[in-house]
């Protein structure tokens, strides 16, 4: 389980992440305490807990990454999960016209999800 952790962790951190986040964004992650069929994702940025996700451990992460790279990207942002919001706006193949295109609807997101919004357009030096 670990080392298939780690290989996720790889490919979140290093493989799927745009570019201008590379080592800006970090994936940690371990078992919850109080409930053992649990994950928990912790996501840092520049070395600051940005949120924290449970995720069923019978989730297959390999498979949930895989589904996610493959989605179309209105889909993610509309997506209840906050994991898939999360790879959306820091994978590497969301293009300028998309991020603009999402604006509106990162406005009615969470604080931290904003928070990850306006840092990818930052880190690309995107004017929105």
């Amino acid at each position: 389980m670990i080392e298939n952790l780690n290989k996720i962790k790889k490919q979140l951190e290093v493989d799927l992440i745009c570019h201008s986040l590379n080592g800006r964004i970090k994936y940690e992650f371990s078992r919850d305490l109080e409930n053992d069929n649990l994950i928990r994702v912790t996501v840092y940025a520049d070395n600051e807990k940005i949120t924290e996700e449970f995720i069923s451990k019978e989730l297959n992460l390999q498979e949930f990454i895989k589904k996610y790279s493959r989605k179309n990207t209105n889909y993610k942002i509309n997506s209840s999960s906050s994991l898939e919001k999360i790879l959306l706006l820091l994978n590497n193949n969301l293009e300028k016209n998309s991020i603009k295109k999402i604006k509106n609807s990162i406005e009615k997101e969470p604080e931290w999800i904003q928070y990850l919004y306006k840092l990818r357009v930052e880190a690309e030096g995107f004017t929105i």
